[in-house]
């Protein structure tokens, strides 16, 4: 009888292993990257105000500067802004009403430099003009984008959008350097990704 529990203990921790095999994985390649913090899920002005504390204190603790410490935090913010209002994958929020954007974001510190890396999903007709944006934003020092961000904040949105783009240009204001990658997905979408050195 002790020779078949034993069998059966050992199967069934070799089911719960195989069943946990991928967190292992995720772990080492987080703790490779500085990963501190990583979310995929509806994004809403609580998940903000729940990170807010922390990246601000973990910023201080590794730069020892607040001034970078707001830096990081204003880059998430309007990165999950931007999650919030352009994900093409959307779901209801029963609890609080009204509808979330459905995204991942992951911010991390790695080579003397913070990153916020943000991922959601977008119609494969709206690559073209997001390129051509973050293409231009590229292109300018940062005279040009003050003086762009004061221009497109007395602008009219352009056609198709859901704002004047302030975002996009903060962001790309408040960074050291920033990528971008458009990655083919199905139905018809793409999953859009902009990683921001800070």
């Amino acid at each position: 009888m002790s020779h078949h529990f034993e069998q059966a203990t050992e199967q069934s921790e070799r089911q719960q292993c195989h069943g946990q095999a991928l967190l292992p994985s995720y772990f080492k390649q987080a703790t490779d990257d500085g990963v501190i913090f990583c979310m995929r899920g509806p994004m809403n002005q609580n998940v903000i105000e729940m990170l807010e504390h922390v990246l601000k204190k973990r910023a201080v603790q590794e730069h020892g500067d607040h001034n970078k410490s707001i830096r990081v935090f204003s880059v998430f913010v309007e990165q999950v802004q931007n999650i919030i209002r352009y994900s093409e994958e959307r779901v209801q929020l029963s609890d609080e009403g009204g509808e979330a954007g459905v995204g991942m974001v992951m911010v991390g510190y790695r080579q003397g430099a913070f990153y916020v890396s943000c991922g959601n999903l977008i119609k494969e007709g709206d690559q073209p003009r997001l390129q051509q944006q973050l293409l231009l934003l590229r292109g300018m020092d940062k005279d040009q984008l003050r003086a762009y961000f004061k221009e497109r904040g007395r602008s009219p949105a352009p056609a198709g959008s859901k704002g004047a783009g302030l975002g996009l240009i903060e962001i790309v204001r408040r960074a050291t350097s920033f990528d971008y990658f458009f990655t083919p997905w199905q139905g018809g979408l793409m999953l859009f990704t902009l990683q921001v050195s800070i």
